[in-house]
């Protein structure tokens, strides 16, 4: 279910709509945002074509919700001075871990 502003109001739907997001942002970086399919993208999160249109009813949704989900991971761990950035895995030159 969603709120008025589509945001998901259950944990099964963020966790739903978190998939879709980052299935979008596999298919962009394989693909380009020009190959970025909807039909891909649901086959990629495992859900079928109507979920991913629920959350995003137009493909134009599914873009501009891609670039928020990037921004906020980006604020969440910007990259180091040099420019890279750095996964969950990797730790930043001169820390251990």
């Amino acid at each position: 279910m969603k709120s008025g502003d589509g945001t998901p109001t259950t944990p099964r739907g963020q966790k739903t709509q978190e998939a879709i997001l980052a299935a979008a942002f596999a298919v962009a970086v394989a693909d380009g945002l020009d190959g970025l399919r909807t039909r891909a993208v649901a086959d990629r999160a495992g859900v079928n074509i109507a979920t991913l249109h629920y959350y995003f009813p137009h493909k134009e949704d599914l873009e501009q919700a891609l670039l928020h989900w990037l921004l906020a991971r980006f604020r969440e761990q910007p990259p180091d001075r040099r420019g890279r950035q750095y996964n969950n895995r990797q730790s930043p030159p001169g820390t251990t871990g």
